[in-house]
This record gives C-alpha cells, structure tokens and sequence, in this order.
C-alpha cells in the first residue's frame, strides 16, 4: 500500500557515467553565462545562487577539456547542493508544515533536489555539446539539403502535378519544413540502424515524428524514393496499408524497420503510441530510448497530456519534443496557452525540460544525447522545448493564405517582422557558414550539395516512371479490421 507515499524523485542524485572527449575547448566565460541563461530561464529564484556557486568553485581556469568539465561539474553540484540547505535558516520561516504533511525542511529538500537535476541536464548538455565535431556537422547539413531538396520537388510536383494514365494530373497534398529541417540532429543522438533492412530485427530506438519533421525521417534512414511515392501514392510504396500494390496515402510516412513511426492525422497519437511503446521497452527491461514530437497547437490535447502523465507516473525511457513553430494550421500560440514557456507544460508531471533554439543542429543533438543518456540510467522522461518557425504554409495549399501571393492577393496574415527574425536564423545557410567557420570547404560542401540534388532527382526520376496503383485498391487496408466502404455502397 502506498497511500501518502510522496512521488518518486526519477534522477535523483544523478552523475553522468564519466567525461565526453570534447573537439575543442569549453570557454569558462561562455559556460558561465550559458549557466546562468539556464538558469534565469528555468529558475530564476536561483539566479544570484548559481552565479556565486559559480565564482565560488571556478579558480582560474580559461577553458575546460572534458575531464576537466566533467570534473567541475560535479564540484558544482556538491556546492550548489551545500547552498541550498541554507533556505530552512530564513528567518521567519518555521519547521512547520508547507502544506499539510509536508514540513518546510522536506518540500524544500524535494524542491531542491528537482533543481539540481536541471542543473546537472544543462551542465550534461553543455558536454554534449563540445563533443560535436565536423563529421556529425556534415551529415546533419547533408540531412538538412535533402530535405530541402525533396520538399521543393515535392511542392514543385503539387503545382505542376504528374501525369496520370486517364491524361490528367496529379500533384497529391504535402507540407513542408521550412526553417524547422535542424530535426535531423535528433538522429545522431540516438541508436539507430540506417541501413536495416524490412526482414531484419530492429534493436535501435524508436521516433514519432510529425508531418513537419520528415528531415528525422531521412536521417534514421527512410529515403526520398520511399517518401516521394508514399506521398504521390505510386504503386510501390510500403505505406500501402498491408495491401500489395495500393500505393501510399500520403505524406503520413513510417519506416518501422529503422525506427520510424508514421505521422498521425489526429496529432497526438504518435505520441500516445510512442509512449506505450516506451512502457512496452521499459517493462521488458529493453535498452530503448524513445522520441515523440508534438507541435505547440496539438501539445493543447486531452491525450498528449495523457501520455506524458503516464511517462512521468512510471519513469518510462522517453522525451516529448515540443516544437512552437509560431503557429498551429491558423491559430497563433497565445490562442492556445496561456504558459509562459512551453517547457513549463513538464513541470506539471514532475519532469525536467528546457528550450533551445530550433535553428541550431547541435543544440537538439545535445539535448537529445543528454535526454537520453539521463532516461537510461533511470531518470525517467524529459520534455525538450524547442522554438522555431514554420517558413511555409501548412501545406502546399496553404502558402498563398499564409505567406501572401506574389500579386498581393491574397495578402497573407503571417507576422512579418516574426517572419523576417526566423529566416535571418535559416539553419540551413547558417550552418553552412558555421562549418566554413570551422575549416569545411567550399569544395567539400559544393560536391555534397550536387550528390544531394542528384540523389533526389532520381528519385523524382524513378517514381514518375513507376506505376500508379489500381483504383479499386483505395478502401483495401484502411483499417486492420476491415476495409473501407466505397462511395458507391454509401450510396
């Protein structure tokens, strides 16, 4: 019986297993004021305590290498931990009770103990980091091209459409992700198996990506072939609902073998599935991590929060990617919620969470790396806010409406200046300077973008000369159970 028993602190305590090899130097200035962002963004009645902790444990060191972090940081925690016991000495405030069965010295123990947690995630996170080098860089600018690459071809396709053997044309529906393709660092954060084949088991971890994230798609391992005739429906496709032969049905994309579960039309089913698929692993006792994406607007729904109360109630190996892309289809966020930052939706369940900038790849790499390595050790699930921007309408349609048509008509009602702060942080031209910054060619870049576009113009090649599915084959595999009634039998 556990009746009155308090939660469970999942994390408590916790220490990452050992350093990271850092590729350059961690400046002791920018991990300070990095610190100290985090902390007047989470706790920020702890600010003054982190900056003297801070001037208290740090001596003359100019940079860190990773032992030397990793070594600091757990110096850090043990003092900041020391600082902390002085708030049951305020005066005025009595050892009685906070609220009813809890006294003063125990809440603000447990309050203190979350507090730490956050602290030692955004030290961890730090770490992480400075761990990424020029190989990893690489492959999320590659990632962030093709998928670039394979949206315009895809919006290219809905404008002029593809022929069709009754001589007319098709250009189906698609969205694209525009200013939001950085999802790709995900990938490198996680076990993956790229290269698994369909008839093979899949021992890696699992992602439930939206419809805007199809770049985490191609980066654990769905190809643009495969994507391009989901969406156009072409005869081959895997998405075919169990049915040789009837094509895909749309850009809702799995690829189950490597690790992927298809977008939802209801949102936040991906990750209610994804979550009893985590408690499936966590039950089983399987070393499987697990990632859920979620935009602000579907974060506002019954199951979402469903799922995460379920997360955090049994400390399942899984974290939420919360994603304000500015705008959910026409609703702005403050239409939605009232929250200050999104990442405050976690502290409800008793879960630990910040944000980070969506333009930047290695920022969702290491926070992906550290929610991982921390939900593996037992720290249960985390929530990662991230903040972007949708540089396109909801979907192919949608541009003129959202955007503005060339002519002024219709004008569009996105916010401009919104608009002109988010494409200034485009992660693709950013972070192709960043890695010129860091000694990547020119060349080296220009030979990966041809490959790029080469790639996925044969792709575009390869399904416009394959077949289109029978038509009768549209109300097979709509549901496990039965298929679809045609029009015809409504009638």
């Amino acid at each position: 019986m556990t009746q009155g028993q308090m939660p469970p602190i999942r994390g408590k305590n916790w220490s990452p297993d050992g350093a990271l090899e850092f590729v350059n130097s961690l400046p002791a200035d920018a991990a300070k004021s990095e610190l100290l962002r985090f902390a007047a963004e989470r706790h920020d009645g702890h600010l003054q305590l982190v900056a003297a902790v801070w001037d208290f444990v740090h001596h003359d060191e100019q940079s860190f290498d990773g032992e030397q972090w990793h070594e600091f940081s757990n110096r850090f925690i043990d003092a900041l931990s020391q600082g902390l016991s002085g708030r049951t000495k305020v005066k005025g405030l009595t050892d009685g009770e906070i609220i009813p069965r809890r006294d003063s010295n125990l809440h603000l123990e447990r309050r203190g103990d979350r507090f730490l947690i956050d602290i030692s995630l955004c030290l961890r996170r730090l770490a992480h980091y400075m761990s990424v080098n020029n190989e990893m860089r690489m492959e999320w600018q590659r990632m962030m091209t093709r998928t670039r690459n394979l949206d315009t071809h895809l919006k290219e396709i809905f404008t002029v459409g593809m022929d069709t053997p009754d001589g007319s044309k098709f250009g189906g529906k698609g969205f694209r992700s525009t200013w939001q393709e950085a999802c790709v660092a995900v990938a490198t954060g996680l076990n993956r198996s790229p290269d698994n084949t369909p008839d093979s088991p899949y021992h890696g971890d699992y992602v439930a990506p939206m419809i805007r994230d199809i770049g985490l798609c191609l980066a654990m391992g769905d190809t643009p072939a495969d994507l391009m005739t989901a969406q156009m429906g072409k005869v081959d496709s895997v998405m075919n609902g169990g049915i040789e032969g009837a094509g895909g049905r749309d850009l809702h994309v799995g690829c189950f073998h490597r690790g992927v579960l298809p977008p939802t039309a209801p949102l936040p089913i991906a990750s209610v599935t994804m979550t009893g698929m985590a408690l499936s692993s966590w039950k089983k006792n399987e070393q499987r991590f697990h990632v859920a994406c979620i935009g602000e607007g579907s974060s506002s729904s019954g199951e979402w929060w469903e799922a995460l109360n379920l997360a955090a109630t049994r400390g399942l190996p899984i974290s939420y990617i919360l994603q304000n892309n500015q705008i959910a289809l026409d609703t702005p966020p403050v239409n939605q919620s009232n929250v200050e930052l999104w990442a405050d939706k976690a502290v409800a369940m008793g879960m630990p969470s910040w944000t980070i900038d969506g333009s930047d790849p290695a920022a969702w790499h290491s926070s992906v790396a550290c929610a991982r390595e921390f939900s593996m050790s037992g720290g249960g699930p985390t929530l990662i806010h991230v903040e972007t921007m949708r540089g396109c309408g909801h979907a192919h349609h949608h541009d003129d409406l959202y955007l503005g048509a060339p002519s002024g008509t219709p004008p569009g009602y996105v916010d401009r200046d919104l608009l002109s702060y988010w494409e200034a942080k485009d992660p693709i031209p950013t972070h192709r300077n960043l890695l010129i910054s860091l000694g990547v060619s020119e060349e080296e870049l220009a030979e990966m973008e041809a490959e790029e576009d080469e790639l996925v113009n044969f792709a575009r090649e390869h399904v416009e000369s394959m077949g289109w599915a029978d038509p009768e084959t549209v109300t097979k595999g709509v549901t496990s159970l039965h298929d679809a009634d045609t029009h015809e039998d409504h009638l």
